[in-house]
């Protein structure tokens, strides 16, 4: 590995400088080469990160311009691992994209669970067909986490469907082919 080289997704220790505040507070990190980074301490308020600390962070990102960014690790969550998230709603949005070629206009409805981690921050999840009712209000949602970005995670929905919506579209399914004349 080249100096000031990383490689996107992977982990690497750095060391925590000082905090400096300019229009905004920022930790700035050392890499293991004495190279200097900046860091925004506005996402990363719940991982009680101190002056002198060691932090693994992973690389988000590296531009074409060589410039890296960082993503501390997680101090509760870890990547590619299931967990349990609070339900918050299911928030659904009317979107009426307009084209200059068609004078119909034709609606899209988009579909996001929204979950809590631990902390108290809002989270998305992209529903199932089954979860994209009014009525569905779980306790939680299971997701795997799969990116954190910003303090943001990534979330891919686990959550399985129970054995009486397995049931209950094995009957709906059955009258289907009944009421369609084939037995």
């Amino acid at each position: 590995m080249s100096k000031s080289k990383f490689i996107e997704g992977k982990k690497y220790l750095f060391k925590l400088i000082k905090i400096i505040t300019l229009e905004e507070e920022f930790y700035i990190l050392e890499d293991i080469y004495k190279k200097r980074h900046m860091l925004s301490t506005f996402y990363f308020k719940n991982y009680d990160i101190k002056v002198n600390d060691n932090i693994e962070c992973y690389i988000d990102n590296v531009d074409c311009n060589g410039k890296t960014v960082l993503e501390p690790e997680h101090p509760h969550y870890k990547l590619n691992t299931e967990y349990f998230f609070k339900f918050v709603k299911l928030k659904v949005v009317e979107d009426t994209p307009s084209s200059r070629l068609s004078t119909k206009s034709h609606k899209n409805i988009i579909y996001d669970i929204i979950v809590e981690d631990i902390y108290g921050n809002e989270h998305n999840v992209e529903p199932y067909e089954w979860q994209k009712r009014k009525t569905y209000k779980p306790k939680t949602i299971k997701c795997k986490l799969e990116r954190i970005t910003r303090g943001y995670f990534v979330l891919i929905n686990k959550e399985p469907l129970n054995n009486k919506r397995k049931i209950s579209k094995f009957f709906e399914k059955l009258k289907g082919l009944f009421d369609n004349g084939i037995s």
